[in-house]
């Protein structure tokens, strides 16, 4: 004999059914009439409750993954945060490529010495450098000392003049030339040196331009100014000078000027167009 249960816990109502002719459970002997319907129904109860089940597990699986896969999102997310935060920082603490603004102690590189190039001159570089530098020499660029007034007047030939220590050794810094000048008889001159301060010293050349008594066309010939020549020879020529020009007035002979001949000696007065005035003034 055998007999069934539907378990409520399945989903059966707990009944009991049995293949003999059981007057309470038995399916024989006209017991199918009243219990095979109610086998039936409790049959499909559980299997319902089966599907439900499966269903309701299948559900939960499903958002056991969802909730994982959200967990992983929710923790790759707040990594993807940390690190562009911390890019984010580190890019703020960088200089720009235009004009940087350095902070702190930065290095480079350091250029071979003598480097000329456009490459950043650091301080070892800087110092390679100046450690090679030599005395300057005529010839040879290099580090000079300037001399002093004494210096100069000593001859040093190891250091350099300035204008202000040479003017203290010799009374003056600078010199000016005049163009040839046109001598005209009782005419006069006034001549801007620039020197900006009276002349400590002035001098005279004639400048032969056409060849007489003796000299050449390019010969100078220095010269006094107060040319005498006996008395009342009306030669020779005044020179004054100041802070800006210097003065000068001719003689009113017909020949300004007077000289030996180059060659013999004999004093002859010089023709005015055949010769220039060139004044030096030094102060």
């Amino acid at each position: 004999m055998a007999n069934v249960t539907f378990p409520t816990a399945l989903g059966g109502d707990g009944s009991t059914v049995s293949d003999d002719n059981d007057p309470v459970t038995g399916l024989g002997n006209g017991g199918h009439r009243t219990r095979f319907v109610p086998s039936l129904k409790n049959i499909v109860a559980i299997a319902q409750m089966v599907v439900n089940t499966t269903t309701n597990l299948a559900s939960k699986a499903s958002q056991v993954d969802l909730n994982a896969t959200n967990s992983e999102l929710d923790a790759l997310t707040a990594q993807v945060e940390s690190s562009t935060s911390s890019i984010n920082t580190s890019l703020a603490l960088k200089a720009p490529i235009a004009s940087p603004a350095f902070t702190g102690t930065p290095t480079a590189p350091t250029p071979s010495t003598n480097d000329n190039t456009t490459k950043v001159a650091t301080t070892a570089f800087v110092m390679a450098n100046s450690a090679r530098n030599q005395d300057a020499t005529a010839s040879q660029k290099g580090v000079v000392e300037l001399a002093t007034a004494t210096e100069i007047k000593s001859l040093d030939s190891t250091r350099a003049i300035a204008a202000d220590q040479m003017q203290a050794a010799v009374g003056f810094a600078a010199m000016y030339e005049s163009p040839q000048q046109t001598i005209t008889s009782g005419g006069s001159l006034t001549i801007a040196h620039g020197l900006g301060r009276t002349p400590v010293m002035v001098s005279h050349q004639l400048v032969c331009v056409t060849a007489e008594q003796g000299f050449s066309v390019g010969d100078r010939l220095n010269i006094s100014p107060l040319h005498m020549e006996g008395t009342n020879v009306n030669r020779g020529m005044s020179v004054i000078s100041d802070a800006t020009n210097i003065g000068i007035r001719f003689g009113i002979s017909a020949n300004v000027f007077a000289v030996p001949h180059f060659s013999t000696g004999t004093i002859a007065g010089l023709t005015n167009a055949n010769w220039r005035l060139v004044v030096r003034a030094w102060g």
